[in-house]
């Protein structure tokens, strides 16, 4: 491992010769007057990795492109799992007796954790998902969006679902 000095920049071995560095006179002085490029205090581990005869990285007595190519099958059949868990989850979740509210905000969860994990649905598809959800009390208003001829904004079937759901309740 290397600890590198958040001032400096420069590089240790150990964590008490960073100490030391740190404690040091020279850098008390420099770091008490400031320099033109202040940083707050950090330190950087990072591990300094073994090579083996042909100066290729190894970890654990592999070379570090088979742990890299282990590393990505394990994680990725995780994600990929995920993803198809979300994308299942938007398309099979059901409005039922839950308000609007509840049954987008349900459905807007799995869609940004999807989005976060680099996997974009698009709004057009979730609007489908949506819309596929709601009972038969919802049908002349899907009709209405889907009659659209332009693509239509989540925002603005959101607000017509809200609108229809205060229409029906009273």
């Amino acid at each position: 491992m290397t600890y590198n000095c958040g001032l400096c920049g420069k590089g240790y071995r150990s964590s008490k010769a960073l100490a030391q560095h740190l404690n040091s006179r020279s850098q008390i002085m420099w770091a008490t007057q400031g320099t033109s490029n202040e940083k707050k205090e950090t330190v950087t581990i990072k591990p300094i990795p073994l090579r083996d005869a042909n100066n290729l990285a190894v970890v654990g007595g592999r070379p570090s492109l088979d742990v890299w190519q282990i590393l990505t099958t394990q994680f990725g059949a995780r994600s990929r799992s995920r993803v198809l868990h979300l994308r299942t989850q938007i398309q099979t979740t059901r409005k039922g007796s839950m308000t609007v509210h509840e049954y987008y905000t349900k459905m807007k969860t799995p869609l940004d954790a999807l989005r976060a994990a680099g996997n974009n649905m698009g709004d057009e598809d979730f609007i489908l998902c949506l819309l596929v959800g709601l009972g038969s009390e919802y049908d002349s208003i899907v009709t209405t969006i889907n009659a659209q001829s332009e693509s239509t904004m989540l925002s603005y079937v959101y607000g017509m679902l809200l609108s229809h759901e205060n229409r029906i309740e009273y």
